[in-house]
Formats: structure tokens, C-alpha cells, sequence
């Protein structure tokens, strides 16, 4: 468990980020893009249908392109939707 009691809190969906996806991630996405267009938005931790594995990347001809963890980072079109796709809702604790 975590420091909050939660255990697994991976693999219900894919978490939307408001960061725009960059493949030249440096680890400072730590803010929202300020402008709301079309661009790729950063997607975060994977979905049920990932298996946590110890890399995080296959080839598609391998069959599982992405693991199940926390830094697992794709992305998608703000105005797709999916299945695999959602939201976590978070609140600051006080």
C-alpha cells in the first residue's frame, strides 16, 4: 500500500495529462500546456489491457507495446475517446 492505503492504483485506464506529448521528454512535465489546441496531449500509467512487465516498450511485432507503470508515457488527440482512456479525479490534502 501506499502511503495513502491504496494498492494498485495502475490499469483501469490511461490517465490524460494537460501536457502537450513530446518524444523528447526530459521528466519536467510538470506543467499544463497553457494554450488548448490540437496537439497530442501526454497520456500516463497504462490501462487492463497492459501487462506490467519490465520494460516499458515492445515492437510492435512482439505484440504489447507498453508496460503497466506509473512513467509508462503515449498519447492521443484530445478529441479522441476510448475505452482505455480516462481521468483521475485529485484534490490537494490539507
Amino acid at each position: 500500500a501506499n502511503a495513502f492505503g491504496l494498492y494498485d492504483v495502475l490499469g483501469n485506464v490511461w490517465e490524460w495529462t494537460c501536457s502537450n506529448y513530446s518524444e523528447d521528454y526530459d521528466g519536467s512535465e510538470t506543467r499544463c500546456s497553457e494554450v488548448a489546441d490540437a496537439s497530442n496531449k501526454a497520456i500516463r500509467g497504462g490501462s487492463y489491457q497492459n501487462r506490467p512487465v519490465v520494460t516499458a516498450r515492445f515492437t510492435p511485432q512482439e505484440g504489447e507495446r507498453h508496460a503497466l507503470r506509473c512513467a509508462v508515457r503515449d498519447y492521443f488527440y484530445p478529441d479522441d475517446r476510448n475505452d482505455i482512456l480516462g481521468f483521475r479525479v485529485v484534490r490537494t490534502l490539507q
